[in-house]
């Protein structure tokens, strides 16, 4: 095979121009590489995805016929190979794809399709015959009824005919082209937001848009980093593994690394579900130089045969979410070039990846430094963080959506702090819309300590609520091992207490009002988990709304033990021969039974808040007290 020959991110071609470049130039490079058990390895040159592009615009929409730039929603569950040649094709055919996630509910998906007049869809009925049917039972009850055409997605032998082995010898009939050119404002196909505050929302990516995406760092410094970076575990339908299956190799001419297709060319068959194991293995069998991955997957790489294989690569990239940063830490202390891909929809992935040899001495490995393609504006918030906003400079970074009232521009409601010596680096805290504004007005930016107890090996997820309280509280799910009912009092507490120094750990960055006490934490139901997104993040507020029942019922309970205890007689004295007796009726008036002074509580039926009104009681007999006392 010739050397490889590298297409440069031309900003003033349309997408079709692009990929019709690859064929026009005969570029063998590679674009996609897979493996199988035994390690035999497939190459899917450009000119052979092009060429498939071409096959798929001829199966979609032959000839051309009908009215140009359609939307055509994708709800697929296939391979990336499939997945990503069908939008390339989609592009090449004039229609617009609208890439759907098939785990969205039927109401967010029929809420999309309305919201962009899709009536037609491409799916894998075998596999997401339940979701397809409950689609077309919704939809039927619409008024008027809502019109859709549902058709399976081309076959692998259909578009890729010689896979791995198509050289311009093999038949090739191209297709035919739009009578006037395509403009680099229109609209090359919809992507959609996580839903994590609501129904999933479209966004609309411009040919300018995209090409202007692959032009900057988290592409072409990924290229130039990991000449085979594999890429294959993200989700296809999601803008950051869009982004690295198929404008990685379509537009910056990169070399991805993927599973290989599960479907035979005449058969569809379920696609290989990711694993952090078996991403590890399928980077391994394609010789991979990098990796790119979801923080989920990274949390499970740390044992030493992880370690050994990560800090062989050039580059461990990670996106879609946060990474506890302990994890992130670990990694990078044992040699890993571990780097953060921070991105959205809206405005694409303006970060640096290479990173300066003076932040690699310190350590600096969480921090970001912003692509000089992109104009930011950084809002300063009242505790002296900052609201990241992108400008638009249409020449190298236009935004998918605008949301600022003032200038054109996207507001990201992503909080930063800024490096206290170095000001053209930033680091990510939280959301401004996760910030708990308490009911006495302070603000509590949940997301640095929420990271330090998702760090902890006893903790899946941590989601701290309080907004418009006195008192902030988190919501713990456990991590599997340590899957326990949170009724039985006993297990609570026990628990409790395992992940007390994690909790005593996260206060330690607080301030006083926003430290959390051991009886404001609730642990999840097990067959209640947490709501997560396609990228396996946590969704704050429906998981907050979930429980909210029980944050209720924890919040009543604590305000009416506090008010309770305005009457509590203290003891006679603070000498230990009065405070002891003192003490053991308190805790028999919480349990409403006789306690002994000398035994464990919770071995006498104390449950998970009992602690708490005995530390009410406490307290109100200290305010009482008409003694002269310290405490």
């Amino acid at each position: 095979m010739s050397d490889p020959m590298r297409l440069p991110v031309d900003c003033s071609l349309n997408l079709e121009e692009i990929i019709d470049l690859h064929i026009d130039r005969e570029n063998r490079s590679v674009a996609y590489i897979f493996a199988n058990e035994d390690s035999d390895i497939t190459e899917i040159t450009h000119l052979e995805f092009a060429g498939a592009a071409h096959r798929v615009a001829h199966i979609l929409r032959p000839q051309r016929r009908g009215p140009e730039r359609q939307v055509l929603a994708i709800i697929a569950l296939t391979d990336v190979l499939i997945y990503q040649t069908i939008v390339a094709g989609c592009i090449i055919a004039g229609i617009v794809p609208f890439l759907i996630s098939h785990r969205n509910s039927t109401a967010a998906i029929f809420q999309l399709l309305n919201n962009t007049s899709s009536h037609r869809v491409l799916t894998t009925k075998g596999s997401l015959s339940k979701t397809m049917d409950a689609l077309s039972t919704d939809l039927a009850t619409k008024n008027p009824p809502y019109q859709l055409s549902m058709e399976e997605i081309p076959l692998l032998g259909q578009i890729y005919p010689h896979l791995g082995h198509e050289t311009t010898e093999h038949p090739f009939v191209p297709y035919p082209g739009p009578t006037t050119r395509t403009a680099l404002d229109e609209v090359a196909l919809y992507v959609h937001s996580s839903g994590s505050t609501g129904f999933p929302k479209s966004i609309p990516a411009t040919h300018r848009t995209l090409i202007q995406y692959a032009a900057m760092e988290l592409c072409t410094q990924t290229v130039e980093l990991s000449p085979r970076q594999a890429v294959g575990a993200l989700p296809a339908f999601h803008s950051y593994g869009m982004m690295l299956q198929l404008c990685n190799p379509m537009l910056a001419g990169g070399t991805v690394c993927i599973y290989p297709p599960a479907s035979t060319a005449t058969g569809y068959v379920i696609p290989v579900n990711p694993t952090p194991q078996n991403a590890i293995e399928n980077a391994k069998r394609t010789k991979a130089t990098g990796i790119s991955a979801v923080p989920a997957f990274l949390v499970e790489w740390q044992s030493p045969e992880h370690i050994a294989y990560l800090k062989s690569l050039n580059l461990l990239m990670y996106g879609g979410g946060p990474l506890p940063l302990r994890v992130g830490d670990f990694l990078f202390s044992q040699g890993v070039n571990v780097v953060p891909a921070y991105g959205g929809s809206e405005f694409g992935g303006p970060t640096v990846i290479k990173r300066e040899s003076a932040e690699v001495d310190a350590g600096e490995r969480a921090w970001l430094r912003f692509s000089k393609r992109s104009k930011i504006r950084w809002m300063p918030q009242a505790d002296g963080t900052f609201e990241c906003q992108f400008l638009s400079v249409s020449e190298t970074h236009q935004m998918a959506v605008e949301n600022l009232s003032d200038v054109k521009g996207y507001a990201t409601k992503d909080l930063f702090e800024r490096h206290p010596t170095k000001p053209d680096l930033y680091r990510i805290i939280g959301r401004l819309d996760d910030v708990l504004i308490m009911a006495n007005g302070e603000k509590t930016v949940p997301g640095p300590m929420e990271d330090i107890m998702m760090a902890s090996p006893l903790i899946k997820s941590a989601v701290m609520f309080g907004r418009e309280r006195n008192q902030v509280g988190v919501l713990i799910e456990p991590n599997a091992q340590h899957t326990l009912d949170p009724g039985d009092g006993q297990q609570l507490a026990n628990f409790q207490n395992l992940i007390w120094p994690t909790i005593e750990e996260a206060n330690e960055t607080a301030p006083a009002f926003a430290r959390i006490y051991k009886e404001m934490i609730l642990v999840t139901d097990p067959e209640r988990p947490v709501i997560r997104t396609p990228k396996k993040t946590v969704i704050k507020k429906a998981t907050v709304a979930l429980y909210q029942k029980e944050i209720e019922e924890l919040y009543d309970t604590i305000e009416a033990s506090g008010d309770a205890t305005s009457d509590v007689e203290p003891p006679s004295s603070w000498t230990l021969r009065d405070l002891q007796p003192w003490l053991k009726a308190q805790a028999s008036i919480v349990a409403d039974r006789d306690l002994r002074g000398d035994s464990d509580l919770f071995n006498q039926g104390f449950d998970s808040l009992n602690p708490t009104f005995l530390r009410h009681r406490i307290i109100g007999g200290l305010h009482n007290s008409t003694n002269t006392c310290r405490y």
